[in-house]
């Protein structure tokens, strides 16, 4: 690539690197949104930045900016995997549940090395509130979450997604090989709670389910170390403990 092309590859990779900041200031989004701006004065035809202006947009409920933005960056570069993902976000910010599903599936077939468009199928699939996630979803979602580990092995919510589609489909040992795989990777700095540590209770779930007792009252010590550390109540605390000692008698 010429100078001018490998600057704007940086430029961009740092601006959604920005966008994608939990910062509760929106400091981190402005300065985005700047990049963005940036990328565009050095190459208006750049039809990403197009649609992540389109997605910040979404973020301030402008409806009929974002629009505007997504079908430019469509118009010069039809496959843009973020602008698909943008409009499959638009359709369901407007309750058009069909058209959403329509978008990041065909957002997908467009890009299929894309995670941003990978991620937008699975949420459409497992996180939407219209409906019940049906066992047809999930199993929509497996491949796709498969996807983006083979991209990103540290992808601790493909993990999580992956945890609760196994288990919900009573496939124990891949639940817990996947609840494991999030308390690897652990809390990150983005957080906004500290959550994972309940994860532990899941991992136990799955492994008493699949007649693991030993190992199930392994992951639920651990967890009663975290509820004594974070200062939990002494009935929460009482109530483990009681578990416990009901998974080592069953062992």
């Amino acid at each position: 690539p010429s100078g001018n092309d490998s600057t704007i590859a940086a430029r961009y990779t740092h601006a959604v690197k920005l966008f994608n900041e939990h910062d509760d200031t929106g400091e981190a989004l402005e300065e985005a949104t700047k990049e963005f701006v940036e990328i565009l004065s050095m190459n208006p035809r750049h039809a990403a930045s197009l649609a992540y202006l389109g997605l910040t947009a979404l973020q301030n409920n402008n409806l009929r900016p974002a629009d505007s933005l997504f079908a430019l960056a469509l118009d010069i570069d039809s496959t843009c995997a973020e602008a698909r993902v943008g409009r499959a976000q638009w359709f369901r910010q407007r309750q058009f549940w069909q058209e959403g599903f329509n978008e990041a599936r065909r957002a997908v077939a467009l890009a299929p090395a894309s995670a941003l468009a990978r991620r937008e199928l699975v949420n459409e699939l497992l996180h939407r509130a219209e409906t019940a996630v049906m066992e047809r979803d999930l199993r929509e979602a497996i491949p796709h979450l498969q996807k983006l580990l083979n991209l990103n092995p540290d992808d601790r919510d493909a993990h999580h997604d992956l945890a609760q589609s196994y288990e919900h489909l009573k496939r124990w040992s891949d639940a817990w090989f996947h609840y494991r795989e999030v308390l690897r990777i652990g809390q990150t700095p983005e957080d906004m709670d500290v959550w994972v540590y309940m994860v532990h209770q899941d991992a136990a779930r799955c492994y008493e389910q699949a007649g693991e007792y030993g190992q199930a009252a392994e992951e639920l010590k651990r967890y009663l170390t975290a509820l004594k550390e974070l200062q939990a109540d002494s009935e929460a605390i009482t109530n483990i403990e009681k578990k416990i000692q009901a998974l080592q008698n069953r062992r």
